[in-house]
């Protein structure tokens, strides 16, 4: 800690962009404790929402929206995922019924979550390209 009191802001966003290595730069474990002890935060918390509450009635609704819209966001793309992966072990496997209901399941949560902006459209037809192109690509080689 006695480094970081002589070491200046640019010495420390250099040590989060990679470039700790060198000598003379803090780490990024010292990068965020000093950080956080200019927010007077005890290192471990996140400086989020556990940190400060909001005191305004509209802002503390602001924290619960986005509190829910983050847990059902990490379900979409959880589910999109584990879809995907399932598409590609069916594929892997040779089984042609099995693997036509994944590729239809892999492509209804990629659509669901591009639909409903979980994840960027376009990322979901370059997950489904790539899906698709996997799976040309094992069944030739059974």
């Amino acid at each position: 800690m006695e480094a970081l009191r002589h070491t200046c802001l640019y010495d420390i966003s250099m040590a989060v962009e990679g470039d700790h290595t060198r000598v003379g730069y803090p780490s990024v474990v010292d990068h965020m404790r000093r950080r956080h002890l200019m927010l007077r935060l005890p290192v471990g918390h996140s400086s989020d929402w556990r940190g400060f509450m909001p005191q305004l009635p509209s802002s503390k609704k602001r924290l619960r929206q986005s509190l829910k819209r983050r847990d059902r966001n990490r379900g979409r793309r959880k589910a999109a995922k584990l879809a995907v992966r399932a598409a590609t072990n069916a594929a892997r496997s040779g089984d042609t019924e099995v693997l036509t209901t994944a590729i239809r399941t892999a492509q209804k949560a990629l659509d669901k979550a591009a639909k409903t902006g979980t994840i960027h459209a376009r990322k979901a037809a370059r997950q489904k390209s790539r899906l698709m192109r996997r799976i040309a690509a094992a069944q030739s080689a059974n």
